[in-house]
């Protein structure tokens, strides 16, 4: 099938043959018909004519003028979305007059306007849609930005930088003048315009400079901004002690909209989040939207040094400033709030989302070689696999290793727009490393699997054999990966060792191998017990380890391991490997029960005081349906629902005193306080409470509908609500009324009321598509879509695999609907269809049936019409 658009080429990247030595913009701003006035300065770089080529989407061109020079149409050719002419060589002044409709630009992309606030997304290229220009990350320039408008209107008026003049105008308007000292590519542009008001804090940086830390939000939303504030103050002190970075301007602004197709944008000084990663109060928000806005937060400010300072020379190389970052970011939350647990946290995230992309049509290496539309490569891949690539660098080479990589990739490429190449290098040179095999990393799709074996000569040497592929690749080329790994006797007591064949680093009972072929051998020597193996210790690589392992090893594992993620993992397998049997069980029509030894498994870690309870939780829940739909070759949907309902039912009728002792333990305290105890303290007595819920406990219902109605936070609040709703409590229909009638004015607290309902394994994919009739939901709104048709794709396997197709059909038809005013939400949507091909025939059939139904539509979005070409390529 032909995307029937122009497809982008890593091999056909070339630099330009010009330099832009200065950018002007001046904005008229109005709703309807915005004036922009854009005047840069250009510096050719050959000693001969050059044809420039600007890119422009949805423009009204009123006017270009090239040296003073007002152009005629035939000196210069205008296509549907370029603008192309010819410059003399040798430096030139072009200006360019264009008008854009701000309230019409339902995509959300270029300037636009939220609830009546001017605001701006260009990354990645929606820059082309506010004037004609060279929309592409290596086209840098320093910006000068005018921007007027009525003060009735817009009273606050915000760009990138500095302010540097201000002043009222006749007609009750005004304007300001913005200056960004730093070089930036178009995709870090903002312009912000509204009747907002300013939340602030001084911040004094590690090398002396005053910052004014700011948060712009809606008058009404001003009480819910310090915890903003509080996180964007502790990610930058961390940066300066973690990484030596300070913060390089005199003011760092947020602004929170309502609109906003992502969750933030790390424009250099003028950050704009979609407003649910920046408002927060014990009402409103969640532990995990509290934890939300912490590391978004930290994640945009991170960019300020990996995205802005240092950025990308094409697209391409998206990773290098997200994979890096959300490295960052993880790291951050994994020191200041949630330590160990944190790596549990993105393990499960990624195996359950990003192994489920690396085997499905969306597959597709690190560093892309080929793209119709970028936006459709903002992926889990790029992102979570992008930070385990960046975490394998510093197992290898250690914090330290790492840190000096960082210093010499900052001191080398500040200011520069450059490849994972780059950074590459960096780390290699400051470490005296040959890591030329770690580009492998980048080209590569799809999950590598190692296959592990060892003996032990019943005297003290092992042998460990190692080999690695990944499932489809062609010509793999073998990956530099780290092993870690730890030696124990029966007991759970450290074993010494010492590594006398195969490169790593080795210390005592535990170390590092560095496995780089693909097939390899590895001596350990002075091993005097039998030994028991602990293997990819914090999960040191993102691969797949396959290993002869019985349920009995993998419950030693989780008694004796003294590394809490390998102990998190053991249960999580010890679960797999129980479910999965269950599966095939229900296949050959025998009945299901979980084993007594899980039961077991369970019940000593309840009584367990010694483990942090952050942990608990974790190690208590069931692996995710994503995670547990990849382990085997045919996505039997309603088996997989079956086994999970009835190990959460037994779970809760086998346990239920223990259950209720946990609530006791972890009754609720008088006021909210956010920190990783009372988060854990939540989470464990909403966790205990749930598993009673699915065991149809009345008392459990009746305790939770009062959760609902009572409590004081909205993390018991949304929990208890959930509780009813999912298990078919009697309670749940007043509960939700209730819970409606209270926060329906609130849009972010009504998203979690939507999207309760559209995840519940009750609703039938008709129930959930008639939550769209409901008077409070709003299309164009990205998060209230995302709250019943993203959830339902993503989050409810029951409704959207439903067995007559009705779910298939739903999200395509909406689909459709959305690429008409929206093609990146559209797009996103889709993807939940990846998984098609995995499941039985008759749901197969009826999926094909539905993306056929796309396919045969005449006007669809590159956005759509590419991950339809990856759908069903295989067709």
């Amino acid at each position: 099938m032909s995307t029937g658009f122009e497809r982008h080429l890593l091999a056909d990247y070339r630099p330009l043959d010009y330099q832009l030595t200065s950018l002007d913009m001046w904005f008229v701003l109005d709703a309807v018909q915005t004036h922009v006035r854009t005047a840069f300065h250009v510096v050719t770089l050959t000693d001969a004519p050059v044809v420039m080529v600007l890119n422009g989407e949805a423009l009204t061109l009123i006017s270009v003028r090239l040296n003073d020079r007002l152009l005629s149409a035939s000196d210069y050719a205008l296509g549907s979305d370029t603008l192309s002419l010819s410059l003399p060589s040798g430096e030139s002044k072009l200006e360019i007059v264009t008008h854009i409709s701000p309230i019409h630009n339902t995509q959300l992309q270029g300037l636009y306007v939220s609830d009546g606030v001017f605001c701006t997304q260009c990354e990645a290229e929606g820059f082309r849609r506010i004037t004609y220009f060279p929309d592409r990350p290596d086209a840098m320039t320093r910006y000068r930005v005018y921007i007027e408008a009525a003060k009735s209107v817009a009273p606050v008026l915000l760009s990138n930088g500095n302010c540097v003049e201000k002043g009222d105008l006749a007609d009750d308007r005004h304007y300001a003048i913005w200056e960004d000292p730093y070089a930036k590519p178009s995709y870090l542009f903002a312009l912000v315009a509204g009747d907002l008001t300013c939340q602030s804090r001084p911040y004094v940086t590690a090398d002396g400079r005053d910052v004014s830390l700011e948060v712009y939000v809606k008058a009404h939303h001003a009480h819910r901004c310090n915890h903003a504030l509080t996180s964007l103050a502790s990610a930058m002190r961390w940066d300066e002690e973690t990484f030596g970075l300070n913060y390089d301007l005199d003011r760092y602004m947020i602004v929170a909209v309502d609109d906003f197709n992502m969750g933030a944008m790390e424009n250099k000084g003028l950050n704009v989040f979609n407003a649910r990663f920046v408002l927060a109060d014990p009402d409103t928000a969640t532990d995990v939207d509290y934890a939300n806005v912490d590391s978004v937060i930290a994640h945009e400010y991170f960019h300020n040094w990996t995205g802005n300072r240092v950025t990308c020379r094409n697209w391409f190389q998206l990773t290098l400033k997200e994979g890096l970052t959300v490295f960052r970011d993880q790291s951050y939350t994994e020191d200041t709030l949630l330590g160990a647990v944190k790596r549990i946290d993105d393990v499960r995230t990624l195996r359950s989302v990003q192994f489920n992309e690396d085997a499905g049509p969306m597959r597709h290496p690190i560093m892309p070689d080929a793209y119709v539309e970028m936006n459709n490569f903002y992926t889990a891949t790029v992102y979570e696999k992008g930070a385990e690539v960046v975490r394998v660098y510093q197992t290898l080479l250690g914090k330290a290793g790492f840190r000096k990589g960082m210093d010499t990739y900052f001191a080398r490429h500040d200011g520069d727009a450059v490849t994972v190449h780059e950074f590459r290098h960096a780390m290699a040179d400051a470490n005296g490393y040959d890591l030329s095999q770690m580009h492998a990393w980048y080209t590569q799709a799809g999950t590598p699997v190692v296959l592990l074996s060892w003996q032990w000569d019943g005297v003290s040497k092992v042998t460990i054999q190692c080999a690695q592929h990944i499932p489809h690749v062609e010509g793999f080329q073998p990956l530099l990966i780290p092993i870690a790994v730890a030696v124990f006797n029966a007991q759970g007591e450290r074993q010494s060792a010492t590594l006398v064949q195969g490169d790593g680093r080795w210390q005592e009972s535990d170390g590092v191998l560095w496995l780089r072929q693909a097939q390899e051998v590895f001596v350990l020597q002075g091993v005097s017990q039998a030994p028991v193996f602990s293997w990819l210790r914090g999960f040191s690589a993102p691969i797949i380890l396959t290993l002869s392992r019985s349920l009995s090893d993998w419950l030693w594992q989780a008694h004796f391991d003294d590394d809490l993620f390998n102990r998190w993992e053991a249960c999580q397998q010890a679960w797999v490997s129980v479910l999965k049997s269950g599966v095939l069980s229900l296949r050959d029509g025998l009945a299901y029960t979980p084993p007594e030894e899980m039961f077991a498994l369970v019940e000593q870690l309840l009584v367990n005081t010694q483990l942090p309870r952050a942990w608990l939780v974790e190690a208590l829940r069931l692996p995710s349906f994503d995670y547990l739909a990849q382990q085997l070759d045919t996505l039997w949907v309603d088996e997989w629902l079956a086994v999970l309902n009835t190990t959460k039912q037994c779970l809760g009728v086998r346990l239920h005193d223990a259950w209720w002792q946990q609530i006791d333990r972890c009754d609720s305290s008088s006021s909210y306080r956010f920190d990783a105890d009372e988060m854990s303290r939540r989470a464990l007595r909403n966790l205990a409470l749930s598993y009673l819920c699915e065991s149809q406990d009345e008392k459990a219902w009746t305790l939770a509908a009062a959760q609902v109605a009572a409590s004081h936070n909205m993390t018991d609040v949304q929990a208890a609500l959930t509780m009813l709703v999912h298990t078919g409590a009697p309670q749940a229909s007043a509960a939700l009324a209730a819970f409606y009638d209270r926060w329906h004015t609130v849009p972010l607290v009504l998203d979690k009321w939507f999207s309760i309902q559209a995840s519940s394994p009750k609703a039938s994919a008709q129930e959930i598509d008639a939550l769209s009739h409901h008077v409070s939901f709003v299309w164009t709104n990205p998060n209230r879509v995302r709250s019943v048709y993203g959830v339902m794709g993503r989050a409810n396997p029951a409704a959207f695999h439903q067995a007559d197709g009705a779910g298939y059909s739903c999200l395509a038809q909406r689909v459709s609907e959305m690429d008409a005013f929206n093609p990146q939400l559209a797009s996103r949507v889709l993807q939940a269809f990846s998984v098609w091909r995995k499941c039985p025939s008759s749901l197969q059939s009826l999926a094909g049936d539905a993306l056929s139904s796309l396919v045969s539509l005449e006007r669809l979005s590159k956005d759509v019409r590419e991950v339809l070409l990856h759908l069903r390529s295989s067709e």
